[in-house]
């Protein structure tokens, strides 16, 4: 009999199919069912599920639960995993849990997203927020983050890597190189300076004001003739100790006191001028005093700074004020020597003595020596700035790596310096002089026309005389004689009215007071304009008849002696001009003029200033390209040797720069140091290198630099501080050097084409072969071939008027008499006039080999 059950939890229920089933069991309907409610709701439950299924209970919904009833007792422990990362938004809690779990972990970057992260949220905002998180600064801080600061900026340090930041310092510095800027400024001084540039540049816009010493001595300081007179002393001229020239005046004191001195008279100074006395001094061994001194006759003499006892030469030095010579009558220049004992012994040389002006002579008390030497160097007559140099040295500190040479400026001044020529530099590059003086040697070949009769005053003559091709402004002027020492520069116009040796320039008016013992012209006699030009030739005239040539002439038979030692008298009147030496140069006269000019001038080269340090040095004696006249002796070529006084350069030489050929540098002309009295070295060359077609040039450093010029005070410049500056200097300055390169090129090319002038020979002088012919090249003039049979000392023949040289030149020639050559001297005067003027006969010929000589103002 089958028992019917309940449909959800299958409890038994009473048979009611028939009247015989409808009994009540006890064991069925109450005991089995009481197990089965026990099994289904007993303590763990886990026979009841309301899942519907059979056996269980219906599901339940949200209807079928109360509030409260789902309890986490009830629900129970759940287990999530991390690991699985969520791939939806639907999924059993567990899993959403594990879903939420793992980003929750990637989140906090943690193993498990039971970690706690290392910051939460809030810091986070609060660390986001921050302005100084992480020691972030605006600052330039190695390791630290960049920070805006309240303006928006933070720094850096300096880039170094080319991926680096650029800072705007660098970016500034980019755009001040490329931005147009002024230039920056500098001076230059005589001597070696170092000057710090922080980009590399260009020395432009060059300019110095011109400079005018003038020895009132003229050459009578250098010693190399004996004129000074002794007092107490021994005088000699020594050649073992000397600066300038070739010797020195040795003082040995011969009184027991120990005091002694050399005396040279110049008569009287200005009192209403200072000046200065300097000389040179070596010191053997008088322990007391070997100085300068100055005897003011009349006045208040003044004793020069002590040069000690040493081996090298020191400067001794005085000034001299107005009213030191107030009441003085005259001046004795003195070489003054004081020791304890007779015996005592120094030796002077470069004795001179300058007009000084007020603040200048204020100036010196606060000089030293050097800088007295620098300023005030030994000069003879009047000398002005020129052949300046300047050098650039390398890192050596004595290889001349840039250079530059001004020459032909001749940039005078006032003597007391309120009016001057100007050197300057165009905007070109180009150095041009602002010229406010002129200078003109006056020898007998000017246009002299005599404008008053000559005056005659006692010991003297006044020669009036007027220069057709001068134009001269009244004051300004000065007048140097053949001994380079100044005439006084007399306000008096009247000729009458001039003292003796002294002068007065105005206009084309020029009168000047010459002593009959300087002349030979006595008080009686009255020369003629031909005599007059002798005279201003080299020549004094003397009574032949007395057999003494000091005795100035008065009636009788005429002769005249040149200046120069080894110069035979002459009987007829001299026409050519006496070369000049330590006895002879002609009166030279620098004088304002009445308009002022601008000149051209010679340069080479430029300085270029590196970026950092530059040592530059300043000086002046700069030879450049002298042409060379080499000599072989023993299979070698020489230039400047003193065994081959033919080979000599015009100069003697301080410091050799380079030898050129052409217009390049030759370095196959080796240097030797030997020093003589022509030289500090010579070249020489093995003959297998020496091309007899070539033209060589010297460019060197001159020993005796009072012959050529003075350095300027100081020299004012300017350079580019950036690349756009210097970009800018080199496009505007590139034309004009083109065009002057064009131009040389062309120049070149019309010398190399130019025909060669024969001219017409004078005095008797014959062609020989090759014939005497001239050309001009460029700014120079070339004199070639050989001629015969003239008469030496008379013009051979004069160059025109456009090819007058720059200055007298003196240059060897040979002669040949058909078994040997024999020297001689070929003299070029500044008025054109070739004379042969030492030869040992007039009918051999005469070879003039190549002369080449500078033309005037080329």
């Amino acid at each position: 009999m089958t028992t019917p059950k309940t449909t959800n939890l299958g409890l038994n229920k009473v048979d009611r199919t028939s009247p015989e089933t409808t009994t009540f069991n006890t064991k069925t309907l109450i005991d089995d069912n009481a197990d089965l409610l026990d099994a289904k709701f007993g303590a763990d439950a886990s026979g009841h599920k309301h899942d519907g299924t059979a056996g269980n209970g219906p599901k339940l919904d949200s209807a079928s639960l109360a509030d409260g009833a789902v309890t986490d007792a009830v629900i129970g422990n759940r287990t999530i995993s991390d690991t699985a990362t969520p791939t939806g938004d639907t999924a059993k809690p567990a899993t959403l849990f594990g879903w939420i779990a793992n980003m929750v972990k990637q989140i906090t970057g943690k193993a498990n997203w039971r970690t706690p992260p290392a910051i939460t949220l809030e810091a986070a905002k609060g660390h986001v927020d921050a302005t100084s998180a992480h020691g972030s600064t605006s600052a330039s801080t190695p390791g630290a983050i960049i920070q805006r600061d309240a303006n928006g900026r933070a720094k850096v340090a300096a880039p170094s890597a080319a991926d680096d930041i650029a800072r705007k310092a660098e970016v500034d510095e980019v755009m001040n190189e490329l931005s147009p800027v002024g230039k920056s400024g500098l001076n230059l001084m005589n001597g070696k300076q170092t000057i710090s540039v922080k980009k590399p540049s260009i020395l432009s816009n060059v300019r110095f004001r011109g400079r005018t010493l003038v020895n009132i001595l003229g050459k009578g300081g250098n010693f190399e003739t004996s004129s000074w007179l002794s007092n107490s002393a021994n005088l000699e001229l020594a050649s073992d100790k000397f600066i300038y020239g070739s010797k020195s005046q040795k003082v040995i004191t011969t009184a027991t006191t120990g005091t002694a001195w050399s005396t040279n008279y110049i008569g009287k100074l200005d009192s209403t001028k200072n000046y200065i006395a300097i000389c040179d001094v070596l010191n053997e061994d008088a322990e007391t005093k070997a100085a300068v001194y100055v005897e003011i006759i009349g006045g208040q003499s003044k004793t020069g700074t002590h040069v000690p006892l040493g081996t090298t030469w020191g400067l001794s030095w005085v000034k001299i004020s107005p009213n030191d010579l107030k009441n003085g009558t005259a001046i004795n220049l003195h070489c003054f020597v004081q020791g304890t004992v007779k015996g005592r012994t120094a030796y002077f040389d470069g004795y001179r003595i300058y007009e000084i002006s007020s603040a200048e002579s204020a100036a010196i008390d606060s000089m030293n020596a050097e800088q007295i030497a620098v300023k005030y160097p030994y000069t003879e007559g009047i000398v002005n700035v020129d052949r300046v140099w300047i050098h650039r040295y390398g890192k050596d500190g004595a290889t001349v790596e840039d250079h530059l040479y001004l020459t032909n400026m001749q940039a005078g001044a006032s003597v007391d310096g309120s009016v001057f020529d100007e050197v300057y530099q165009d905007k070109d590059g180009r150095f041009r002089v602002n010229r406010q003086f002129g200078m003109m040697n006056l020898s007998g070949d000017l246009q002299w026309a005599m404008v008053f009769p000559v005056v005659n005053k006692d010991g003297y003559k006044v020669i009036p005389l007027e220069l057709t091709n001068g134009q001269f402004t009244f004051g300004k002027a000065v007048l140097v004689d053949y001994f380079g020492r100044p005439l006084f520069h007399h306000v008096e116009p009247s000729s009458g009215t001039l003292p003796k040796e002294s002068f007065f320039v105005n206009n084309s008016a020029l009168r000047i007071a010459i002593s009959n013992d300087d002349s030979g012209w006595s008080d009686s006699y009255t020369p003629s304009s031909d005599e007059i030009r002798a005279f201003f030739n080299g020549w004094t005239m003397w009574q032949k008849d007395s057999g003494d040539s000091r005795i100035p002439y008065t009636s009788g038979t005429k002769a005249w002696h040149g200046r120069s030692t080894g110069i035979e008298p002459v009987n007829v009147v001299p026409t050519t001009i006496e070369p000049e030496s330590i006895y002879y140069q002609p009166y030279r006269l620098q004088y304002k003029l009445t308009a002022t000019t601008d000149d051209s001038m010679n340069q080479e080269g430029t300085i270029t200033l590196c970026a950092g340090s530059n040592l530059i040095e300043l000086g002046t004696g700069i030879v450049v390209r002298e042409r060379a006249n080499p000599q072989v002796l023993d299979g070698r070529w020489f230039i400047n040797d003193m065994l081959l006084p033919v080979s000599n350069l015009s100069f003697r030489l301080s410091h050799a720069i380079a030898a050129y050929r052409g217009r390049a540098i030759d370095k196959s002309w080796a240097l030797s140091t030997f020093q003589h009295l022509h030289a500090n070295g010579y070249y020489f060359m093995h003959s297998v290198y020496y091309d007899p077609t070539s033209v060589y040039t010297v460019t060197y450093l001159a020993l005796d630099t009072y012959k050529l010029g003075i350095a300027p005070d100081i020299i004012t410049a300017e350079h580019e501080p950036n690349l756009r500056g210097t970009v800018d200097t080199l496009v505007d300055v590139f034309p004009s050097v083109q065009t002057r390169l064009d131009a040389l090129e062309n120049e070149a090319a019309s010398i190399n084409q130019s025909q060669w002038i024969t001219p017409t020979l004078l005095n008797g002088w014959m062609a020989s072969t090759p014939p005497i012919q001239y050309r001009r090249e460029g700014n120079k003039v070339r004199i070639r071939g050989r001629l015969k049979s003239g008469v030496v000392g008379q013009y051979v023949f004069k160059l025109p008027a456009d090819l007058l040289p720059e200055a007298f030149t003196s240059t060897p020639a040979f002669q040949f008499n058909g078994n040997v050559w024999s020297p001689g001297v070929i003299d070029i005067g500044t008025n054109g006039a070739v004379v042969v003027s030492t030869i040992n006969s007039a009918t051999a010929d005469v070879l003039f080999g190549e002369i080449v000589i500078d033309i005037k103002g080329a």
